[in-house]
Formats: structure tokens, C-alpha cells, sequence
């Protein structure tokens, strides 16, 4: 059935409530319809004008308050795709595992805003906090997996690492390493040395060495005295600070003074906050006036 005109609706509702014997077959033969559908007009423009009487908004506020809903469902899809949810918990793990990756607080809540909306960021001091507070935990930690771990470790491969621009000795055990063919042979050379071959006198290190490793070749060094002792000082640590920036430095103060632990032979090191800030100016100072005599 083709959509006919208003004009033509409303004229067959007239045919058909108000019309003459005959007027609608007349109106369904001009218009081009049939009988029934005049009648369904009629109906129609009935149902529509009673529905326009009733109370209530009109068709019109009706289609103006339809857009306007349509405007704000699609500003908060919006908006809710730019939110992630990140309670305070996840925060605070998101900022200590970047700091144990070596980034620092400005890095940290760089990463963090472009995360969180502006009303959901910590704050650096807060940053700060949670790291201080992470590294506590860790120190514990830690400190119970070395004294479990010492008693194990009969061999160490010994390396020294920079973290956030401080040196740290690290010991990794052999065996923990991919090992190639020369480790893989040497150690299967010394498992064949014999308890007497270590204790007999007659029986040189130089010799012992020779038989063991002569198809390799062997080269004796000069033997050197071993000393258990550290090469941290305080001086050293100083100049270490130093190379921190002020702000970094400030977030290291606690209780008042910024507390350094070797961690090599946990001698400790105490310093005041001002007296890092002279030591840095005047070292400045001095790299300046050498500049300018040069």
C-alpha cells in the first residue's frame, strides 16, 4: 500500500465520519486506495486528535527532551571510557613496584596522570610515603631470605650494579647461570680431585693445577692477601648523595636526617640535610671556578 499524503488522510476520515452514501467509494477511487483503508484513516486521525487532548507534554518537549538525553548518554559513555578505576591499594603497588624498577617520584606520577583524572592523583609526598613504606617491608624481607639463603651459597659470581645511580654488589650463584661448555669442563675436572690430593704435601697447587687443567693450559697469578673489608666511607657516600638532586634528596629525610646503610657491610651513615646541601655547593662552586680558569 503506498503512504498517502496528510491531505489525503484527513479527507478520507471526513468521507468516512461525515461523508454521503457513496462518498467514500468516491474518495477511495480519487485517492487510489481501497474501502478499508479509508475506514483505517478514519480510525487513525480519531485515535490522533484524542491523543492531542490529553495531558502532558506535547509531541514537541517530548523529541526536545529525546535529543537532550541522547546528548548526555553519549557525554557520560565518554566520559566513562576516559576513567579508570584505580582504588588507592593498586596505586600505592603501582608507585613501590616502579620505584623498585628504578623510576623515579616525577616519573612515577607522570605515568600516574596520564592514568587517573586530576581529582584521583596522589601527591608526591604521598608517592614518597608509600615507597618509604614499601622499602620497609622489603628490608624485612629481605633480611630473612639472606640469612636463609647464606648457609646455601658455596660459590658467587660477583658483579656490582647501578640502581637510581647507586652501586649495589650483586651475587648470583653459578649454578643459576646458563652455563657454557669451558664452565661445564672445568667443573667436571675439579670433581675428579681426590681428598688426599688436597691435604698431601707433596703434591703442590701449581702441580695440582698442571694435572688438571694442562690440556687447557695453566697460567699462575701472583697470589694476593685477602681483607674483609669494605671500600665505603663516608666521604664516599657523600659524594654519592650529592649526585641526587635536591628533590630527591629532600624525600630521603626522615626523622630530620637522611640515614645511608652500606649494603655491602651494613656500616651505617648519618647526615644533616644542610651539610649535603654545602658539600654539593661547594663542589659547584669549585667546578665552576676550575671552568673559568680553563
Amino acid at each position: 500500500m503506498t503512504k498517502l499524503a496528510i491531505v489525503a488522510r484527513i479527507g478520507n476520515a471526513f468521507a468516512a465520519l461525515l461523508g454521503k452514501h457513496g462518498d467514500i467509494t468516491q474518495q477511495a477511487r480519487v485517492v487510489g486506495c481501497s474501502r478499508q483503508t479509508v475506514y483505517d484513516h478514519a480510525d487513525q486521525v480519531q485515535q490522533a486528535v484524542a491523543d492531542a487532548q490529553l495531558p502532558g507534554p506535547t509531541r514537541a518537549h517530548l523529541l526536545d527532551d529525546h535529543q537532550r538525553l541522547r546528548a548526555e548518554n553519549q557525554q557520560l559513555w565518554a566520559w566513562l571510557e576516559q576513567t579508570i578505576d584505580c582504588p588507592e591499594d593498586q596505586q600505592q603497588q603501582f608507585a613501590v613496584t616502579a620505584s623498585a624498577l628504578g623510576l623515579s617520584l616525577t616519573q612515577t606520577l607522570t605515568l600516574l596522570a596520564i592514568l587517573l583524572p586530576p581529582g584521583h592523583r596522589p601527591s608526591r609526598a604521598t608517592l614518597g610515603r608509600w615507597v618509604r613504606q614499601g622499602a620497609r617491608r622489603a628490608r624485612c624481607l629481605l633480611g630473612v631470605l639472606d640469612a636463609v639463603c647464606r648457609p646455601l651459597v658455596v660459590c658467587l659470581c660477583l658483579d656490582e650494579i647501578f640502581f637510581r645511580r647507586r652501586p649495589v654488589l650483586m651475587g648470583v650463584e653459578p649454578h643459576s647461570l646458563p652455563e657454557d661448555d669451558a664452565w661445564r669442563e672445568g667443573r667436571s675436572l675439579v670433581a675428579t680431585v681426590q681428598d688426599d690430593e688436597l691435604i698431601d704435601p707433596t703434591v703442590s697447587s701449581e702441580r695440582l693445577l698442571y694435572q688438571l687443567f694442562h690440556q687447557r693450559g695453566v697460567r699462575v697469578f701472583r697470589s694476593r692477601k685477602l681483607i674483609a673489608q669494605c671500600s665505603c666511607s663516608r666521604e664516599g657516600v657523600a659524594a654519592m648523595l650529592g649526585n641526587f638532586s635536591q628533590d630527591d634528596r629532600d624525600h630521603m629525610v626522615e626523622n630530620g636526617v637522611i640515614t645511608v646503610t652500606c649494603e655491602f657491610c651494613s656500616a651505617t651513615y648519618v647526615f644533616h640535610p644542610s651539610d649535603v646541601a654545602s658539600d654539593v655547593a661547594s663542589d659547584v662552586a669549585s667546578e665552576e671556578a676550575s671552568r673559568a680558569e680553563s
